[in-house]
């Protein structure tokens, strides 16, 4: 159950490089809001998971490759070539419930 109360929620999505909304392909995302996540987990090995402490990250449907969840404010995910460079719908999944920007 996500910590705190309500679901969680998406305030923000950048480039994690320069934290501007520019989320071309092939770049880290940065997903910003409350609730994100149970706890804090980072991807510890290649390639990437596309689930950490039960959540995923989708860009138009497709599932996004993981490098950091948190309860917020942040976390990061990678953007995947095949996906055009301003995805339409971006989603955090957690273990009941998800939360769309």
């Amino acid at each position: 159950m996500i910590t705190g109360s309500g679901d969680p929620r998406i305030s923000a999505i950048t480039n994690a490089a320069d934290y501007l909304c520019n989320t071309a392909s092939s770049v880290s995302l940065s997903v910003f809001g409350e609730r994100l996540a149970n706890t804090t987990a980072g991807a510890v090995d290649t390639p990437l998971p596309t689930k950490l402490d039960e959540v995923c990250v989708t860009a138009n449907g497709a599932l996004l490759p993981l490098l950091y969840v948190s309860p917020g404010p942040e976390s990061n995910a990678q953007m995947l070539y095949s996906l055009p460079p301003e995805p339409a719908s971006v989603q955090v999944h957690t273990r009941d419930v998800s939360a769309t920007r």
